[in-house]
C-alpha cells in the first residue's frame, strides 16, 4: 500500500448564516481536512466489524477535533505487483478520537448489505 487518507468535514468548520427576514442561506462556511492514515492493528477493538486506522499526526496537535467525520469516506492509493497503481474505498469512519484513531466500517460490508436489499427488491418485483 502507498498511503490510505480520508477526507472529512470537522462539525467546527462547518458554519452558515440565515438572513433575519427570509430565513434564507445567506453564507454557507465548510472546510474539510485531508488526514493521512496508516492501518492500527494494536489499537483495543471495542466495536467489531471493523477496521482500525491512525493518523499520522494527532488530531489534537493539529487544533482539529474529530465530531463530524462519522461518514467519511476513507480511500487507498496502492500499487500492485504488476507495478500498476490503483485506488480503492477501504469504508466509511463510524468513530473517531482525538489521538486520531479510526474505527472504519468496511465498504465491503456495505455493498453486501446493499446487493442483499437490492436482490430481495429485484426478486420482489419478479413475484408481484
Amino acid at each position: 500500500m502507498f498511503a490510505y487518507f480520508t477526507i472529512a468535514f470537522p462539525l467546527s468548520a462547518v458554519g452558515y448564516e440565515l438572513h433575519n427576514t427570509t430565513s434564507a442561506l445567506a453564507h454557507l462556511r465548510s472546510r474539510y481536512v485531508r488526514i493521512y492514515l496508516e492501518p492500527n492493528e494494536k489499537w483495543l477493538r471495542v466495536i467489531s466489524r471493523r477496521h482500525y486506522f491512525k493518523s499520522l499526526d494527532r488530531l489534537d496537535e493539529m487544533g482539529i477535533e474529530p465530531d463530524g467525520f462519522s461518514g467519511a469516506p476513507v480511500f487507498a492509493i496502492y500499487q500492485t505487483k504488476d507495478m500498476q497503481c490503483h485506488f480503492g474505498l477501504c469504508g466509511f469512519i463510524t468513530d473517531a478520537n482525538a489521538e486520531g484513531v479510526c474505527a472504519v466500517y468496511p465498504a465491503t460490508d456495505l455493498l453486501a448489505a446493499l446487493n442483499g436489499i437490492l436482490v430481495k427488491k429485484s426478486f420482489a418485483a419478479l413475484v408481484a
